[in-house]
């Protein structure tokens, strides 16, 4: 039968965030289903987390220290007539910048808005839609350019006739060897870049884990 299925994130659990950089790192959290609708958008969240972090949404952000919202924890809605695939991907950015021009253009001045309020530190997880696919390929396009870091992947089958009753878990597994390129100092002016491998791919233990709920609108 057809039904209007809303997707919220309860849990998001990370092992190894590839040692991101402290200061302007971010975290991308993507969904979109396949076979997907005409015209419908990706879900995304902007997060920062923390090796070994747990953000339950639930309870309060841990930077505003204030419950998170509806809108919040809200990834995205279908309209489903037949089952369909759930893939989520996790994401680290190092650099803000290049990541921020894309998301600007793609939602104008909001989103511009609401990611340098999440680079100050005042919140910890923004929603929002990127339109149409080409967020996909820039992303990989961006991680090709060692800005973006892809590090868990994961799927779940929604069917519209069969909705689950309760949260469900979604492990994230690390699909492809991450990679940083770091420099080594031997003197003021000798310095070498050289590549260090943070993450393995692990096809049995997850990264990530996100726990969801999925609502019939």
């Amino acid at each position: 039968m057809s039904q209007v299925v809303d997707v919220y994130l309860r849990k998001l659990s990370v092992k190894e965030n590839g040692e991101a950089p402290k200061r302007e790192a971010a975290n991308l959290l993507t969904g979109d289903t396949w076979p997907e609708e005409t015209a419908k958008t990706p879900g995304i969240k902007v997060l920062r987390l923390r090796d070994d972090e747990t953000i339950d949404f639930s309870k309060n952000d841990r930077l505003t220290k204030e419950p998170f919202t509806k809108e919040q924890i809200f990834l995205l809605r279908r309209h489903l007539v037949a089952p369909v695939a759930l893939n989520l991907t996790l994401a680290t950015v190092d650099e803000v910048a290049p990541v921020e021009k894309f998301l600007a253009k793609v939602f104008k001045g909001a989103f511009k808005a609401a990611w340098t309020t999440l680079s100050t530190g005042i919140g910890n997880v923004l929603g929002a839609a990127i339109a149409g696919s080409a967020a996909s390929f820039h992303l990989e396009s961006m991680e090709a350019k060692e800005q973006v870091f892809v590090i868990g992947k994961g799927s779940l089958e929604i069917d519209p006739d069969s909705l689950p009753s309760g949260p469900v878990k979604v492990p994230l597994f690390v699909s492809k060897k991450v990679v940083r390129t770091v420099a080594s100092f031997g003197g003021p002016n000798d310095s070498v870049r050289r590549e260090v491998t943070v993450l393995e791919p692990d096809s049995k233990r997850p990264n990530a884990t996100v726990v969801l709920e999925i609502k019939a609108y």
